[in-house]
């Protein structure tokens, strides 16, 4: 779907509806140092994120459940490392994409949309 075709002021949805259409979309990359794998990708699960996102925040506000590498271990695990697990994690320990390969972490809704020209 091309962005420029989301008419966010004509959707009856809240700005928590509008910011999970984006961020849906969105790779999250993790950083150095936390819970996955620097540098691999995180897949969050189905969406949930808490907080609701609230308009004015940041993308990276919120927190999800997500699924991914990382080389955290627990006791009486004897497997090989990086593992996959689940995890619920802040926004903040990734660097999140939008589905143009756009970095948007810092970027609250209205400067998404100032960037791409959306009503």
């Amino acid at each position: 779907m091309d962005i420029k075709n989301l008419d966010f002021k004509n959707m009856e949805n809240t700005i928590n509806d509008q910011y999970l259409q984006i961020i849906k979309k969105c790779k999250f990359i993790s950083k150095q140092d936390e819970w996955f794998v620097e540098g691999t990708e995180a897949i969050i699960e189905d969406c949930v994120i808490y907080p609701e996102y609230e308009n004015g925040n940041k993308f990276n506000a919120v927190m999800g459940l997500f699924n991914g590498l990382t080389m955290e271990t627990y006791h009486g695990y004897n497997g090989e490392l990086p593992r996959e697990d689940g995890e619920t994690c802040p926004f903040d320990e990734f660097f999140i994409y939008d589905e143009f390969g756009n970095e948007i972490s810092e970027l609250t809704i209205d400067e998404y949309k100032n960037i791409y020209g959306i009503n």
